[in-house]
């Protein structure tokens, strides 16, 4: 069976600050969920993944920066 590829977004530290910890948990609980299910996950950054050229099949995140969100729309636009 094909793994699902998976791009999960982690959220920028300046967007929580006071939660650091807790987005970092919640994030990597869905990563080793995911894993669990024999999905391929690539992990990046909010300032990564406006960089990126990565494909994938699906994407996760925790995105605050309009520049990221912004990405990620033009994703979900393009299906």
């Amino acid at each position: 069976m094909k793994k699902i590829k998976i791009i999960g977004v982690r959220r920028g530290r300046m967007y929580s600050p006071n939660h650091i910890g807790n987005d970092a948990a919640i994030f990597n609980l869905t990563v080793e969920y995911l894993r669990k299910k024999e999905c391929d996950i690539i992990e990046c950054t909010e300032t990564e993944f406006q960089k990126f050229s990565e494909e994938a099949e699906l994407i996760f995140n925790m995105a605050r920066d309009i520049r990221t969100i912004e990405k990620l729309q033009d994703y979900e636009d393009k299906g």
